[in-house]
């Protein structure tokens, strides 16, 4: 068996760090955790328990000193209140990282737009009025949600679309939505177990389709003609696969 060279596993973290820090979706305390976690996984600092890490090992290490704001209660306004690592900001970071389908962003605005109204109109192809009432529609072939509304001229309008689009999912077994969102450090840090700790932070999370789209590539690899008559190379050594565990009560 031969021995790993000692620079092997720094150039491993380096170029996950460089990957993390060059992804415009991995920002903010989400960042850090990754950060943490590729020194974690790769460079095995800090050493894990028997049980693997706990979510107070990182927040002891990126958020050392939860404060508790000032109150007012009783005339007067309390100090604030240093309370130690918060591991329950990392568990909400983490579980907002989750895989998942989000109806929201299959929608063409942000959350806060007002919802218009989708009647039809003789002149124009809908009314465009701001909605008394909205919901989301299902497409029964794929599973992707759709936000429609109705304005109080179409009111009767919105709510037979609302009934047909119900029977028509009734109908016919609708299928998971592909997931759209999440799992944005899952690409950068390969040794955890990703669906483990997500159905650990989310016992009802199930894993959802994925759609993967191929971009056209930029190099091409070229073998030489006698190369399919070589042998294989030796496999390297593998380490045995890190652990990154939920521990009931750790965040008690």
């Amino acid at each position: 068996m031969t021995s790993e060279h000692p620079y092997t596993k720094l150039r491993e973290y380096d170029r996950c760090v460089a990957g993390l820090m060059s992804d415009p979706e991995v920002t903010g305390d989400l960042l850090l955790i990754g950060m943490w976690l590729a020194r974690a996984t790769i460079l095995n600092t800090p050493e894990p328990s028997k049980t693997g890490w706990q979510l107070t090992d990182m927040a002891a290490a990126l958020f050392p000193m939860k404060t508790k704001p000032a109150m007012f209660s009783l005339g007067e306004w309390s100090r604030p209140q240093v309370t130690g690592p918060d591991a329950w900001h990392v568990f909400e970071v983490l579980k907002k990282d989750i895989r998942r389908y989000d109806p929201w962003v299959d929608q063409p605005g942000p959350r806060w737009a007002r919802t218009l109204c989708a009647g039809p109109m003789v002149r124009r192809a809908t009314c465009g009025k701001p909605s008394v009432a909205a919901g989301f529609l299902t497409d029964p072939e794929t599973g992707r949600k759709k936000l429609r509304g109705g304005c109080r001229k179409h009111e009767q309008w919105f709510i037979a679309e609302v009934q047909a689009n119900r029977e028509a999912c009734e109908a016919v077994e609708v299928p998971q939505p592909p997931a759209n969102i999440g799992g944005r450090l899952a690409p950068h840090i390969r040794d955890i177990d990703w669906a483990a700790l997500w159905r650990g932070i989310d016992p009802n999370w199930v894993i959802p389709p994925e759609v993967r789209t191929w971009e056209r590539p930029s190099l091409r690899l070229l073998l030489a003609p006698d190369m399919a008559s070589q042998p294989a190379p030796t496999a390297a050594p593998t380490r045995p696969r890190p652990k990154f565990a939920l521990i009931p009560g750790a965040l008690t």
